[in-house]
């Protein structure tokens, strides 16, 4: 113990001495990172990043701290309680591609592009092996020292370690995979069959295609914890992350139809192999799916090809696409496409709440048309707390895909109506009661549909006109009204939206 404790201050003594400068700064052992030697001169990078020439060569530095830095290149000297980590170099050269991300496999024709960057990228790998070419990660600066061949062995000794890559940092996408449970079976088999001809695919997919597994192979790698039982989530999981990976390396067709055709696609093999999904797990198949997009951001649903059944009715303006007027009711399709063309901006008719697949298409399309232009949204919805949850998904989902949202301007609302018109055109969207301290709502509706109604009509909209009271069955009941938007003249809606955009 008193030995440690004499080394312990021995240390300290040996970190505060003074480096001799040329410019007679004042610079100690514990303030420096490393030492260098540059065009005959050797320099120490200090904790701040500055760089100061020093006096004395590395050989002498190297002498006068000989326990608390170590030499890993012929021209660098590193202080060893600096070190942060240790990554090989090639990763660099990776950096150079971040279109080639295998997070976002490339897809059909790409598919050899895909492939023959994947080969480059494994020679160089294989390359950087062979020469070993690794560098320190440092505390203090965000330089990185290298560490040659000739050198390892030291630094092993001095670290401890069996191999250099025990310090390398970790891949932050695999540990993600690792962390929800994914498996890429295969990958490396197929990417280093070349050429991949089609019986070479099948007997891949024969091997690895997970629903082809026996319940018994499932019950290896599919296991729930602390149970001898197959974990379905997680079976769904790995199926639905199968089939972006391998749609986007050529080897499953993309889905011809809905989301509902995917799950009859998984359905039939599993059926004649393990049999784990009843028709009932239908909707855990669907929640699955949502929370690996929503929540995971895994993928998105148009990567699977899934049919964009509300195409027909959105538009991107050819003029000023980036300002979109939409309407939550198909029967406005006419008029809205009609208007939006008069000054060349984009429309869609979202059919009621607005699809996220659907959303993730005409995302894309406005993005391509307007660049990183703030997107307006001009909204035609019922007053009424689905009208106002639709406009605000709206907004939110084109926000999720990664628009930059600007104004938002609700073209129907009560000050469109007069008092006599709110009398004929207000339909009752819930009733309700108090019983002693507590609001119930009446059948049909729901405690939920109560709440969401309350804050719409408080929070919102706060308009006598549509609130009302009167005695049923003897007891006194609580109305709160809305007003469909088809109740709206076009023309006040016409003149409104044109005023709204010249502003």
């Amino acid at each position: 113990m008193i030995e440690k404790i004499a080394e312990s201050v021995q240390g300290l003594d040996t970190l505060n001495r003074l480096l001799a400068t040329p410019g007679r700064e004042v610079v100690r052992g514990r303030d420096v990172v490393y030492f260098f030697n540059e065009g005959g001169k050797t320099y120490a990078r200090l904790e701040d990043d500055r760089v100061v020439e020093t006096s004395d060569d590395l050989g002498a530095q190297a002498a006068r701290f000989h326990k608390y830095f170590l030499r890993c290149q012929r021209f660098y000297l590193v202080r060893l309680d600096k070190i942060k980590g240790i990554s090989r170099r090639y990763q660099e050269w990776l950096a150079d591609f971040p279109e080639m991300d295998f997070s976002r496999c490339l897809k059909g024709s790409a598919m050899e592009a895909h492939r023959s960057f994947y080969s480059t990228m494994r020679s160089a790998d294989r390359a950087r092996e062979r020469s070993r070419d690794y560098e320190f990660n440092l505390y203090g600066t965000e330089r990185r020292v290298p560490i040659t061949k000739t050198y390892h062995a030291a630094v092993k000794r001095a670290l401890d370690i069996r191999h250099l890559s025990h310090l390398t940092p970790e891949d932050k996408w695999l540990k993600k995979l690792r962390l929800l449970q994914l498996k890429d079976f295969g990958m490396r088999e197929f990417h280093a069959a070349k050429p991949v001809t089609p019986a070479q695919v099948e007997a891949f997919k024969e091997k690895w295609d997970i629903k082809r597994f026996s319940r018994e192979k499932m019950l290896v790698h599919f296991r729930r914890v602390g149970a001898a039982e197959i974990d379905r989530v997680m079976v769904i999981r790995n199926i639905l992350w199968q089939f972006y990976r391998w749609i986007g390396w050529g080897i499953e067709p993309e889905v011809d139809g809905n989301i509902r055709s995917l799950w009859y696609r998984v359905k039939a093999v599993l059926a004649y192999h393990s049999d784990i999904l009843q028709a009932s797990d239908v909707e855990l198949f669907y929640s699955t799916l949502s929370s690996m997009v929503e929540n995971d951001r895994l993928f998105r649903y148009k990567d699977f090809g899934f049919m964009d059944m509300n195409e027909p009715y959105r538009g991107v303006g050819a003029k000023r696409p980036e300002v979109v007027l939409a309407s939550e009711k198909l029967g406005h399709y006419r008029f809205i496409m009609r208007l939006a063309g008069e000054i060349g901006a984009s429309f869609i008719c979202l059919r009621g709440e607005p699809s996220h697949l659907s959303l993730e298409y005409f995302a894309d399309d406005l993005r391509a048309a307007c660049g990183r232009k703030k997107i307006e949204v001009y909204v035609i919805s019922d007053i009424d707390p689905a009208g106002f949850s639709i406009e605000s998904n709206l907004v939110k989902r084109l926000e999720f895909n990664g628009l930059k949202m600007g104004r938002r301007v609700t073209l129907v609302d009560v000050s469109m109506f007069s008092d006599k018109e709110i009398e004929i055109f207000r339909f009752p969207v819930i009733r309700y009661r108090r019983e002693g301290s507590s609001l119930v709502a009446l059948p049909p509706s729901t405690h939920g549909q109560l709440t969401k109604a309350m804050e719409w009509f408080f929070g919102s909209i706060n308009d006598q006109r549509l609130f009302g009271q009167m005695m049923i069955d003897g007891q006194e009941t609580f109305i709160i009204y809305g007003i469909e938007s088809d109740a709206a003249d076009q023309l006040a809606v016409r003149d409104r939206f044109l005023k709204a955009v010249a502003r």
